[in-house]
This record gives structure tokens, sequence and C-alpha cells, in this order.
């Protein structure tokens, strides 16, 4: 997949886990229950897709039983998934262009604001996702919500002062956060997202202030 410009830079493997080993316990708790909104949306799916899989933290929410493939544009991201996993197909390609025949997975996800980093490419993303899962299989994403600045800046600080990011602010779009490093990061509002992705049946839960878990089907 392509994270934008700033990840494909950065794509190094040690880069990315240095960033997660600054999360605030505040954010590590909403990603922790995000996992659980992840569990049990896969239960019983047996093939599934990851956009964006980074070096593997989603395998934890992933049914044993299922065949889980997944795509990261970061080669050493995906070599690193290797080294850590015992399990699962591993690929390094973009989310723009999967190398993937139209429905050929029981679900496919994009979780932890993977699609906020897709600044400009959100549409052709989605659509590849779509095109890739099944009629009645699940989609499933999950992004920053409209009011989650103030807690993702306990995060964004601790970067700072670690040296990984630099000065982050909010751009002249309030729903965009940039640094001066070339990385930004887009929360969206809830109607907007239910536009954007345009899901059947789609369902959208809200973790307080932090982000929305939304699951639905391709509109085929």
């Amino acid at each position: 997949m392509t994270k934008g410009s700033f990840f494909a830079k950065k794509e190094q493997a040690e880069f990315i886990q240095k960033v997660y080993k600054q999360t605030p316990d505040l954010v590590q708790d909403f990603f922790n229950r995000e996992t659980g909104f992840l569990q049990e949306a896969l239960a019983g799916k047996k093939l599934v897709l990851e956009v964006g899989c980074g070096f593997g933290r989603s395998m934890p929410a992933v049914d044993p039983k299922s065949h889980y493939f997944g795509v990261d544009i970061g080669f050493t991201y995906v070599a690193e998934a290797l080294r850590r996993n015992n399990r699962g197909n591993w690929i390094c390609g973009d989310a723009r262009n999967l190398s993937f025949c139209d429905s050929s997975f029981d679900a496919v996800f994009c979780i932890q604001n993977t699609l906020g980093n897709m600044e400009g490419i959100e549409s052709r993303v989605i659509h590849e996702a779509k095109r890739v899962c099944a009629e009645n299989g699940s989609l499933i994403f999950s992004v920053y919500s409209e009011d989650s600045f103030e807690v993702r800046r306990l995060w964004y600080d601790r970067l700072v002062d670690a040296g990984i990011f630099g000065r982050v602010w909010l751009d002249d779009n309030p729903k965009v956060a940039r640094s001066d490093t070339g990385w930004s990061s887009r929360c969206f509002d809830q109607q907007e997202l239910i536009k954007l992705l345009g899901l059947k049946n789609i369902q959208v839960k809200k973790l307080d202030s932090f982000l929305y878990f939304c699951t639905g089907q391709p509109d085929k």
C-alpha cells in the first residue's frame, strides 16, 4: 500500500516501531479497544486482506483459522512482519493497484488511521479495497475522529520531544495535522466518512473522542 510520501521515505521498520513505542497509555487503550472491534468483525472470515499492514501489529485480531494477506508499500515493514509472524502472507505492494483478482477476499480492512495518512489518494484506495472484496464480504476502516486532536497531541508531543517528528500543527484545514518533516494525518467527521467510504449496510462506532470504526459491504 502507500502511506504517502512521508512514510514512503521513512519506510524503515525501526522508524515505525519507534513511533509506536512513544504511544501514551490513553492512546494505546483506544488501540486495544479497536483491536477488540476488529477481532469481532473478522470472526469466521476465511480469506482476509489488510491494507497497510506495517510490521503486522493487527495479527492478534485475526482468527488463526483465517488465511491472512497483508500488503504494505514498505519493503522493510514487510520483511519485519515476516520475521515477527509465523503465519500470514506478506506482500510489498501499492494500495492503489492491488495485485488480486476481483472479489478475492471475505474481508478487507484498513485500520489505525492508515487511510488518514493517504492524503489525496483515499478514494482510489477505497475503490481497490471494494474491488477485491467479495460482494457479501466485509470492508472495515478505522480513522481518527474530528475531535481527536487533543488526545493525539499527547502522542505527537512525545514524538517531537524524542526527535522523531518535527513541529506539529493543524493545517488551514483543521482536520489535517502536519509536521515540518513532511508528515500529515487527516481526521474525519462521521458524515464525510460515510460519504467517502460509500459502503452498503454501513455501521459506524465511535470510540469516545478518538476514532470511528466502520464496517460495511461493497456496493457492487
